[in-house]
């Protein structure tokens, strides 16, 4: 897909001289509904009621433009540390913020093809919960068992535990996805 690629070689780089320390389960996105915002926001709730280990382990993570975190009222960043979620910025090199993403989850309904972050997190190997559209379906798998089945909220806390646990599927579709991806969205493939 011309203009939709990563530079694998630098990636490869960051990944040997970086110490990963996952502890983050992260949304990076606008903070808009289509992008999936309320439902990262009730996976949230959810994982706290119905999982409550996982959800003191890991802190959740939006990561958005300055200008959304600035519409947000003081309220309303007050309830959202409350719930143990934490707002940053956009940055430059975003892989600052993979090397401590445990999961990142993009459970967007926008039309928008292949997802940049859905690319790289996949290529570094951080396990991805997910809508299935059409930019998904071709980055992953076709048999992937993390696609989100669900539009209830409790549904997909079950999906983002499942996902937690099962660390043996990702590290066995892990090279094969790496070959994918390098073959197809490498930015000297997609030029």
């Amino acid at each position: 897909i011309p203009g939709t690629g990563i530079d694998v070689d630098l990636i490869n780089k960051r990944i040997s001289s970086c110490e990963f320390n996952p502890k983050y389960i992260d949304f990076m996105a606008r903070l808009i509904a289509e992008k999936g915002l309320y439902k990262f926001l009730y996976l949230r709730l959810n994982l706290l009621k119905y999982y409550p280990h996982i959800a003191n382990q890991y802190k959740f993570r939006i990561i958005t433009p300055q200008s959304d975190i600035n519409l947000i009222s003081n309220n309303e960043i007050k309830y959202l540390n409350s719930i143990g979620i934490i707002l940053k910025p956009y940055v430059k090199d975003p892989f600052q913020y993979y090397v401590s993403s445990k999961v990142i989850v993009v459970p967007t309904n926008y039309g928008e093809g292949i997802s940049r972050v859905a690319l790289e997190a996949a290529y570094i190997g951080i396990p991805l919960l997910l809508s299935k559209n059409r930019g998904t379906e071709d980055l992953l798998p076709i048999d992937y068992k993390y696609f989100i089945g669900s539009e209830n909220p409790a549904k997909i806390a079950n999906q983002l535990f499942d996902l937690i646990k099962d660390e043996d599927y990702f590290k066995s579709i892990s090279n094969e996805l790496k070959k994918l991806i390098k073959r197809r969205y490498s930015v000297k493939h997609s030029l």
